[in-house]
């Protein structure tokens, strides 16, 4: 079973292009098919891969063309921008969207956190370009609301989730010396 990527997408464009695109994202619930498949409706291609002889590489290779899969998908709609949030499998849809700003006038903008796998990060797509800015959980935490970061390490270690050792190894070289002085001290490790 997967991991479960959360993620959130805003898509920037023309009315009649987040139209189209909103009209296609709302077949997924219903969807049958791959996410590849998916995918290639998503793009205005032809949804049909025809399997051929494959082994179980390029059988695995053409489900996931686009590297992951809805676990459920939320849709909002605004002026001049459409909206995609839930959970993926694995990783973020990154292949999918980098493909649509090929194919659409659009821009994407977006967040996706995996704490299990320890990894978040915040990316920008134009013309077919992802701009990805991978990094820790913990640092995806700490860029995303710093304070709350700091509050559930403080939390985790009071509660031993999280020891010391494992602190000062990943946690500490993120924060300032005044933080982490903070952390030792709200915890009673100083």
């Amino acid at each position: 079973m997967a991991n479960n990527c959360w993620n959130w997408v805003q898509i920037t464009g023309p009315k009649e292009t987040l139209d189209i695109i909103e009209e296609r994202f709302e077949k997924y619930n219903d969807w049958q098919g791959t996410f590849t498949e998916f995918s290639r409706m998503v793009l205005g291609l032809d949804p049909e891969v025809v399997p051929g002889n494959e082994t179980n590489e390029q059988l695995f290779s053409r489900i996931y063309t686009y590297g992951t899969k809805w676990r459920d998908l939320d849709i909002n709609r605004g002026d001049g921008w459409l909206q995609l949030c839930g959970d993926s499998a694995w990783s973020p849809p990154l292949q999918l969207l980098t493909m649509m700003t090929k194919v659409f006038d659009v821009k994407i903008e977006g967040e996706y956190s995996e704490s299990g796998c320890d990894f978040g990060g915040f990316y920008t797509i134009e013309n077919g370009v992802c701009d990805d800015h991978e990094m820790t959980y913990f640092e995806y935490e700490l860029a995303s609301d710093r304070e709350n970061a700091l509050n559930r390490l403080i939390e985790d270690m009071n509660e031993d989730f999280i020891d010391l050792k494992y602190a000062e190894k990943h946690n500490k070289p993120y924060l300032t010396d005044y933080e982490w002085n903070q952390v030792l001290t709200e915890t009673n490790k100083a």
